[in-house]
């Protein structure tokens, strides 16, 4: 017997940590055996007792590869050939943190993070405000001033670049007036 190559395959429900992968079902499968890794890296190995797989713990803002095939016969165990392979990106996380200062005029979100290359930061402001925006090391010097000036009131988006930064966890200040608003930011 020979059991049938999967085709027509789909991802979906991607996360920042998982995604549901999915192809047609098979009437002579037993199960299917599906493939996954890191574009490029080395393959990881699962098996799926129906048509499709949620993977779970993988990496933000990263490319995957999978493949799945058919089980048509349990004993003696008889595969089909891998499907071809198909690509899917996770997103990337997002943090946001608001400032608790009773009125809830500053906050600042950072996305993607963790990045590698370049990470956009919205500041929303409810007022026309003087604002530094700076990132720290966690022995707390100043790594990179990202932005500073007079800003009017609303949503404003600056760009952070890793460019001369190491990997590692930094903290990003945003200050306006007597608000002080710090963010956790990975660079890997």
């Amino acid at each position: 017997m020979e059991c049938s190559k999967p085709v027509s395959l789909s991802t979906t429900n991607i996360t920042a940590t998982s995604a549901k992968i999915k192809w047609p079902a098979e009437d002579s499968a037993v199960n299917f055996q599906v493939k996954y890794r890191v574009s490029g890296g080395s393959w990881l190995k699962v098996n799926a007792n129906s048509n499709s797989k949620t993977l779970k713990d993988l990496a933000p803002s990263t490319t995957y590869e999978w493949k799945v095939k058919t089980k048509c016969v349990k004993d003696p165990k008889v595969y089909g050939k891998f499907s071809l392979i198909k690509n899917f990106t996770i997103q990337p996380l997002k943090e946001t943190v608001n400032v608790v200062d009773g009125n809830d005029n500053l906050s600042i979100s950072v996305y993607p993070n963790p990045f590698k290359d370049v990470s956009t930061i919205t500041l929303f402001l409810s007022e026309n405000s003087f604002i530094t925006v700076s990132l720290f090391d966690a022995q707390e010097r100043k790594v990179q001033a990202v932005a500073e000036g007079k800003f009017s009131s609303g949503f404003h988006q600056v760009q952070l670049t890793a460019k001369g930064i190491t990997a590692g966890i930094y903290f990003l200040q945003m200050k306006t007036g007597a608000d002080v608003l710090v963010q956790k930011d990975n660079v890997e």
